[in-house]
């Protein structure tokens, strides 16, 4: 008996699964009926106003977009799309794409579309196949719906990347001369630096040309052993990484100053941190009368004009001074790295990562590696106030401003605040400053230059209810709570 009542009990399970499974789907797709409603009453108010999406960037060249949607799609205000990602808790890229996706499916797989509506395709699989068809003429997007008929539940990803490319073959001549010519040149170096782990570690991976990888297994290989004679105890593949930095870093002329050893020495009496300074292997020839052809080559590289690769890197006292005493500090069952049971941690900095966990001893041995040229920075109080006269921000209170907000306070932003415009919440007024927003600490927060533009139209708003805690207005009825844990839900 008891057998047979845990089977009905099981059956009930199942059926309430099926069902809130079907519920899903259904508010799924009232969620895409509804967002290609809200894009087509929203058309931008000028061209400025066009949601446009960012396609290739790079830390130096300009941002490379296009326009949201191909051929036959209404265009979308940048403003709406703007106001629907933060409203559903979306990113900024995030709720471009499900735009994209519903209006695709909606103008240019209207099939498709119709099987979503139905039930008969779920909705994520109808995304799915829309995002790949994005970009298609409108020919070759009819030709993949036609051609998907009733197996767009079931198609597979493979047998989608090949219908795909059929469309394009047929219907879309300028797309397949332009995947014709990029299969032709598929040379690529790409350093992932969104993939940084906690020892400060990043994948490299690339395709070059013969040539170039001769002398750049040469090079790497020459480096090496000159590091290897140097006296490191690394492995031969740590010691190939590591040349590669400094070979990045010569030809940035990173060079020019006395090279630490990639020692450093700890004076416990006055608190200093010093470099061991070591000859550099590549003396200048103004200073040295038998310096060589290449080290007068290299000397007049050294006094060429610099350009600094900026990283930031944070670290408490206790943390630094741990790693510094070694392990005198730490519990006797802690590792290396380790005090009182927990690991040695700071944070690392940059543009085009954000802030990342970084562990003490990589900060440590960055700060004593060759070539590196440190700054210590005064301690900022981050909850202090600081107020400026002018428009123009000063060092002091932009530095202030980044270590607080880390990023760009607009609601599901994620863009560096290092990489971000500082913005006068109240609008600094040129004319009357002392009546206007001040420059300073309570009226100043990090926007990516997308959202400082939106801000600026005057169509979205926001005020800072606590240090580092943003309430924003997007013209919808409802406001949004941006803070250190996120963005939270919208209110009414």
């Amino acid at each position: 008996m008891a057998a047979a009542v845990v089977a009905i009990k099981e059956y009930s399970l199942l059926d309430v699964v099926r069902a809130e499974q079907r519920a899903a789907r259904e508010a799924e797709v009232r969620m895409l009926v509804a967002v290609v409603e809200f894009a087509v009453a929203h058309p931008p108010l000028e061209e400025a106003d066009r949601c446009r999406v960012k396609v290739a960037e790079s830390l130096e060249g300009p941002v490379v977009t296009e326009a949201l949607n191909g051929a036959g799609v209404p265009v979308v205000s940048a403003v709406a799309v703007a106001r629907l990602a933060a409203t559903l808790g979306l990113s900024p890229a995030a709720g471009q794409g499900l735009v994209a996706e519903a209006l695709e499916l909606a103008y240019r797989l209207p099939a498709l579309f119709g099987q979503v509506r139905t039930g008969t395709v779920p909705a994520w699989r109808a995304r799915r196949v829309a995002k790949a068809t994005l970009g298609l003429s409108p020919e070759a997007a009819g030709f993949v719906d036609r051609q998907l008929g009733g197996l767009s539940g079931q198609i597979s990803i493979r047998s989608l990347d090949a219908l795909v490319a059929e469309a394009i073959a047929r219907h879309d001549q300028t797309r397949l001369r332009q995947q014709i010519q990029a299969r032709t040149d598929p040379r690529h170096f790409t350093v992932e630096l969104g993939q940084c782990d906690l020892l400060g570690q990043v994948p490299v991976h690339g395709l070059v040309d013969l040539p170039d990888a001769i002398a750049l297994e040469s090079a790497l290989g020459h480096a090496a052993q000159q590091l290897a004679a140097s006296g490191p105890t690394e492995s031969r593949d740590a010691r190939r990484a590591r040349a590669a930095g400094d070979l990045a870093r010569t030809h940035l002329n990173l060079t020019g100053q006395p090279a630490p050893t990639g020692t450093l020495v700890y004076d416990d009496a006055n608190g200093t941190l010093t470099p061991v300074l070591g000859h550099h292997p590549h003396p200048d020839s103004d200073s040295d009368p038998d310096a060589t052809e290449p080290d007068a080559a290299w000397a007049r590289m050294r006094r060429a004009g610099r350009r600094e690769v900026m990283l930031h890197l944070h670290i408490t006292d206790r943390e630094l001074l741990s790693t510094l005493r070694g392990t005198d500090q730490n519990a006797p069952s802690d590792p290396p790295g380790v005090v009182a049971g927990r690991p040695l941690l700071g944070r690392a900095e940059h543009t085009s990562t954000g802030d990342l966990p970084i562990t003490a001893d990589s900060i440590r041995a960055w700060c004593g590696a060759a070539n590196s040229s440190i700054r210590v920075l005064p301690v900022l109080d981050i909850a202090g106030r600081i107020h400026h006269d002018g428009y123009e921000i000063p060092e002091r209170l932009r530095e202030q401003i980044i270590n607080r907000d880390h990023t760009c306070v607009y609601p599901g932003c994620t863009r560096a605040a290092r990489a971000c415009d500082l913005d006068h919440i109240e609008p600094y007024h040129h004319q009357h400053p002392v009546q206007s927003g001040a420059t300073a600490t309570e009226n100043l927060a990090p926007l990516c230059r997308r959202h400082h533009r939106l801000k600026t139209t005057g169509r979205v708003s926001y005020v800072m209810t606590a240090p580092g805690q943003f309430t924003w207005d997007l013209g919808t009825g409802a406001t949004i709570t941006r803070d250190h844990h996120g963005t939270q839900p919208p209110h009414t």
